[in-house]
């Protein structure tokens, strides 16, 4: 009696489809991952904020990186396809050559996409919680195309169970029981999950009560970030508090600024220019009253809220010559308003005479406001 031919995984045959396999890997890892990318639209700008940080370049570092991620699907599946056709129609032609450059540009952007990935989620932290919504938001489509995809997959699937179970081997009858039970619990999972995890569209009953706002950095997309400014319309646009980021001055004296420099957000360039790079806290508070934490976002429009309409022109110019605050008025707006402070606090660089004293005036500065329960603070400090 004639034994049954298994297939050796590692015979030279196998080396195409071990690539084929890889280059669809590829194809579906670069799909996820532009996925995700568009998922976090709302702090696109943070993301190229910091990426123009680290590279030192102020560029749209996103769209590029979408643009590559399209590209780069395109070239996985391409691949796939190719030398999967080309396996078929050179059957006897073993090892099925591939070119070496097939092999690395792949696998050198599948490592440095994921190490994005990576930097993406231990950085964003729980801004990334802005995915919820959006994920609810297209859930109908999501599950919708779910079913799609089990229900074009059942025909190859019933196909592919038939070859086996007709060639009588007992591995082929284990992988057909295999994938019977992966079929049944995939249709089973398809039908719980709209159960499971409801559309937002689809809930019945009344609206539960509108969330709570606290305006990050203020009013950020309508006003400059971090001044009073954008303090005073989360006000008026209804926020019940609003998120700063709180650094201390070379003498002492603590105020808002969210980067390390002031390059981004203020004209240093024009009135320190050999200072463009120094960290904030090695300024006084009397050089950086002198700087314009305004006239940025008039100029740039980063969220492009002057271009589609939503603060007007004469609101913008309004904007100009708007002064970095201290932590003393942004205190008083706070309580003028009856607001929530959300305090984002960090250390000031090694080389600022205040670094170690920066908690106790910071913590004995919000105790004596008399905002009480009304202030939280956050760092990434230890």
């Amino acid at each position: 009696m004639r034994m049954p031919y298994f297939k050796n995984p590692f015979r030279k045959e196998n080396y195409a489809s071990q690539w084929i396999g890889f280059y669809w890997l590829f194809a579906v890892n670069m799909v996820i991952f532009t996925i995700i990318a568009l998922l976090v639209e709302p702090i696109w700008n943070d993301i190229n904020q910091f990426l123009g940080s680290a590279m030192k370049l102020n560029w749209n570092w996103l769209a590029i990186i979408l643009v590559i991620s399209i590209f780069l699907i395109l070239y996985g599946g391409f691949l796939s396809v190719w030398n999967l056709k080309k396996k078929r129609t050179h059957e006897d032609d073993f090892p099925l050559p591939i070119n070496i450059y097939h092999k690395i540009i792949p696998l050198v952007f599948f490592l440095l996409w994921n190490f994005m990935l990576y930097i993406l989620i231990d950085e964003g932290g729980e801004e990334l919680r802005v995915m919820r919504p959006v994920l609810e938001n297209i859930s109908p489509i999501i599950f919708g195309l779910i079913m799609v995809s089990i229900g074009a997959l059942m025909a190859p699937t019933l196909r592919l169970i038939k070859r086996l179970s007709f060639s009588g081997t007992i591995l082929n009858r284990d992988k057909s029981a295999g994938i019977i039970i992966f079929l049944i619990l995939t249709n089973i999972f398809g039908m719980l999950l709209p159960i499971l995890a409801p559309p937002v569209n689809a809930i019945s009953g009344d609206l539960p009560p509108k969330p709570l706002i606290m305006a990050h950095r203020g009013a950020a997309y309508l006003a400059p970030e971090n001044t009073l400014a954008a303090g005073e319309l989360a006000a008026e646009w209804g926020a019940v508090g609003w998120e700063v980021d709180i650094s201390i001055s070379y003498d002492g004296i603590l105020f808002l600024c969210h980067d390390d420099t002031l390059k981004r957000t203020t004209n240093v360039e024009e009135i320190f220019p050999d200072r463009l790079d120094e960290d904030v806290t090695m300024f006084t508070m009397a050089e950086l009253r002198q700087l314009d934490a305004g006239s940025w976002f008039v100029d740039e429009d980063p969220y492009n809220t002057i271009k589609d309409g939503y603060v007007s022109q004469d609101e913008a110019e309004e904007y100009r010559g708007e002064k970095i605050p201290k932590l003393e008025e942004v205190i008083n707006l706070t309580r003028d308003y009856d607001l929530y402070l959300d305090i984002d606090a960090s250390l000031p660089s090694e080389g600022n005479p205040f670094r170690s004293f920066y908690w106790d005036l910071l913590i004995e500065q919000l105790y004596e406001s008399g905002l009480g329960k009304k202030i939280m603070v956050n760092s990434d400090d230890p």
